[in-house]
């Protein structure tokens, strides 16, 4: 009798797959300085847990979940997010997606413990900043607009990203 209950409202796995996706896609934007950063965390590995285990594509595809989530933490940790993107640029996943989130908590917990403090120029201000503009601010604003002005899907934002930085260092 329980299993016969269980098959009829436990969820399928195209609709699992669905919720999960939600979930992920809102962890994409949902950094921001006010963020329960290790709530935040776990919910990265819950969710990324939850669709291996259902073989999500957006999830089990090469470095696309390490791109997800150095875009989303990229407002909140850019040093971070630039030195992991650039390892991912020079060697294809040279950790896992769960070794990215440890390296992660470690780093933030290095900064707390040095009393290191990040900063960066005033957000909206467009005046020249080298250190604003190597955390790769002009990348991500150059690869949003050459997104918006091809029309192309915001999954390929990771791949913009890179074309944006091979343009402007070309240039």
């Amino acid at each position: 009798m329980m299993r016969n209950l269980k098959a009829e409202i436990a969820p399928t796995d195209h609709a699992r797959k669905q919720e999960i996706l939600k979930t992920w896609n809102k962890l994409k934007t949902t950094a921001k300085s006010s963020t329960d950063l290790e709530s935040w965390l776990r919910d990265w590995h819950v969710t990324y847990d939850d669709g291996v285990s259902l073989a999500i594509p957006d999830m089990i595809d090469g470095v696309r979940p390490h791109h997800d989530f150095l875009t989303a933490i990229w407002s909140i940790a850019p040093s971070f997010a630039d030195v992991k993107e650039t390892e991912l640029l020079d060697d294809e996943a040279p950790w896992t997606f769960k070794e990215l989130l440890r390296a992660h908590s470690e780093w933030k917990k290095l900064i707390q413990e040095e009393g290191i403090e990040v900063e960066l120029s005033t957000p909206d201000n467009h005046d020249q900043n080298g250190s604003a503009e190597r955390t790769g601010g002009v990348i991500i604003h150059r690869a949003a607009s050459m997104r918006i002005g091809a029309n192309l899907p915001q999954k390929l934002h990771p791949e913009i990203c890179t074309a944006a930085g091979y343009i402007l260092n070309r240039s």
